[in-house]
């Protein structure tokens, strides 16, 4: 806080300063209560109410954030964490998995963090219904990643309004999704919210299945009504907006909070009973100089468009706790949630990881696992493992002294980074959120809005609280389950032949001599997903690529292939049309190609 404090501090006496530092804290922290009581005094009903405990937590937030001195790490303290605290992945992978494992799946819980809005890459919506793989999108796979072949009468497990989830049989472990920030009519791609298919109505055909009638609400499968059972899905009825993943209720899913409900079901619990809605917070962004809301009031939509947002992942174990659904998962015999970012297309759940965790004894059992993997040159800004103070913790970049930072970056001190893939204890969980000792750094996250005003969001990270767990680890895995969709150059990587697609999971193609990707970097003109759409008019060939680099206005016509380095770059006012069919290997292409239909 010393950084908002300076400029008022000139000429006070060093006695007095931290009296007066803790009087301005105090002047802060009312002055924003009173913000949020004249925002709550536009709320109506029970938007109110959700608002006033959305703000209840992030009041909360920015008293510990007003109460920050200084870097939150003192950097002589950081050493590399113990040998035995990082295993590698083929020691776990070495012991041989039980024929008990239906069993293990059973005290699993998979937790996808659908926070993304995919701003990097020109989206308003959640990235996770951006289409990657043959029509499929996020959503679309990490349903497949964990769908069995056959779904009957007897191994349905129900679901709640709330976000897609997928029901499983007994030997699967349920799946939960409880992120979709800023869900809104504009960003639905149609009436059912189906982003493949367009308007399917009582009289309309669907283009691929013939006679969609009212009672269906399932585009992709004929004559399904709303008491039958989708191929697929269980329960697909007239309250659901989303044909393809049961009962999205209208209200809970294009509600203005940013995120929606959670749904799951369990094996042992009967099909009718339902486990209650958990919503993603929405705090206010804060004036960058006042430190005040910039909402004008508590809506979503024009001015107050963009003065909101989700308060980072870290915010799961208050939300599970608070709505009851931690005690819920707890009494029907889960024992671990597996948490994973929606867009890295690798994080499935490893039958190997699992054995490890509930093979521990009694009293030894580890309460959290983090998965890391061998950092590159490309992954310098990733958050690494530390050992400090006597305890397992995550360092992320914002927390490095700015003196540091280049040796932060290094991969000979730092080898390894975070994939966010985490496995922790439910039952940690619940007694840490009841002693209150969660304890999370907090992330300011700067932010400019389009109107230029400078903001910032406070957030918390959910592998931050590793430091709370007890025996808590990390497991060195490969590469494989780090695929990462952060930018579109992440995108055209894993839209290409590099990659294989087998029930939603992603796997390096045989074909491909070397396990390592390419290096891939699309110019600005590529930035927006709408953009780099336009300028394929399919994907190159990229099985023998080592690196692409591309800028300014190129585009590429149907089966190119690209081998070796590739640059391609078009100066300003100039265009490279790339012909069908045209093979760039370790090649230069500058000027300027253009190619005219007639």
């Amino acid at each position: 806080m010393a950084c908002y404090f300076e400029g008022l501090s000139k000429g006070v006496p060093n006695g007095g300063m931290a009296q007066f530092q803790e009087v301005m804290r105090q002047q802060l922290e009312t002055s924003m209560h009173a913000e949020l009581e004249k925002l709550l005094d536009t709320a109506t009903g029970v938007d109110k109410e959700v608002s006033r405990k959305d703000f209840d937590g992030f009041k909360k937030l920015f008293h510990r954030f007003l109460q920050v001195k200084g870097p939150s790490v003192d950097w002589p303290k950081i050493h590399r964490p113990p040998e035995d605290s990082i295993q590698p992945y083929d020691k776990i992978a070495a012991r041989p998995l039980p024929d008990s494992l239906a069993d293990s799946l059973n005290k699993l819980v998979v937790v996808k963090l659908n926070g993304g809005l995919g701003t990097s890459m020109g989206c308003k919506g959640p990235k996770s219904l951006i289409s990657v793989r043959n029509e499929n999108t996020f959503l679309d796979l990490t349903v497949q990643q964990i769908e069995v072949p056959r779904i009957n009468k007897e191994s349905l497990l129900s679901s709640v309004p709330g976000t897609p989830v997928l029901i499983k049989s007994p030997s699967r472990p349920p799946v939960l999704c409880p992120r979709y920030p800023r869900i809104n009519k504009e960003s639905l791609l149609s009436s059912v919210l189906c982003p493949r298919y367009p308007r399917i109505n009582k009289e309309s055909l669907c283009p691929r299945y013939p006679r969609i009638n009212k009672e269906s609400l399932c585009p992709r499968y004929p004559r399904i009504n709303k008491e039958s059972l989708c191929p697929r899905y269980p329960r697909i009825n007239k309250e659901s907006l989303c044909p393809r993943y049961p009962r999205i209720n209208k209200e809970s899913l294009l509600s203005s909070v940013p995120g929606t409900p959670v749904l799951i079901k369990s094996p042992s619990c009967p099909l009718s009973q339902r486990v209650p809605p958990v919503l993603c917070p929405r705090y206010p962004r804060i004036n960058k100089e006042s430190l005040l809301p910039v909402a004008t009031d508590i809506g979503m939509t024009g001015e107050n468009a963009d003065v909101w947002y989700p308060p980072g992942h870290g915010d799961i174990y208050a939300s599970f706790y608070n709505s009851g659904l931690l005690d819920q998962l707890i009494t029907e015999g889960k024992e671990y949630i597996f948490v994973s970012n929606i867009d890295n297309l690798g994080a499935t759940v490893d039958l190997n990881i699992l054995h490890h965790l509930v093979s521990q004894p009694n009293g030894k059992r580890c309460e959290f696992i983090m998965e890391v993997t061998d950092k590159t040159r490309a992954d310098v800004k990733g958050g690494t493992l530390i050992q400090y103070d006597n305890k397992l913790r995550l360092l992320e970049i914002a927390q490095v002294p700015k003196a540091h930072v280049d040796e932060f970056k290094s991969v000979t001190k730092f080898k390894i980074f975070n994939t966010n893939n985490l496995w922790i204890s439910l039952g940690a969980i619940k007694r840490l959120q009841e002693q209150n000792a969660m304890d999370m750094e907090i992330i300011v996250n700067p932010k400019t809005l389009d109107g230029g005003q400078n903001v910032i969001q406070l957030e918390t990270a959910v592998g931050a609280a590793i430091k709370s767990f007890d025996n808590a680890l990390g497991i060195n895995v490969p590469r494989s389950r780090f695929l990462p969709v952060k930018t579109v150059s992440d995108l055209l990587l894993v839209m290409s032949n590099l990659y294989s697609l087998e029930a939603g999971s992603l796997t390096m193609s045989q074909k491909r001599e070397f396990p390592t990707t390419p290096h891939v970097k699309l110019g600005s003109s590529f930035t927006k997903v709408q953009e780099y759409q336009t300028r394929f008019e399919s994907i190159p060939d990229m099985l023998e690529l080592d690196h692409l680099t591309v800028s300014g206005d190129v585009t590429f016509g149907k089966q190119v292939s690209l081998k070796g380095t590739v640059i391609i770059i078009a100066n300003h006012g100039d265009r490279i049309d790339i012909p069908a069919g045209t093979i760039l290997e370790n090649k230069i292409v500058s000027g300027n190609l253009r190619i005219l239909d007639h």
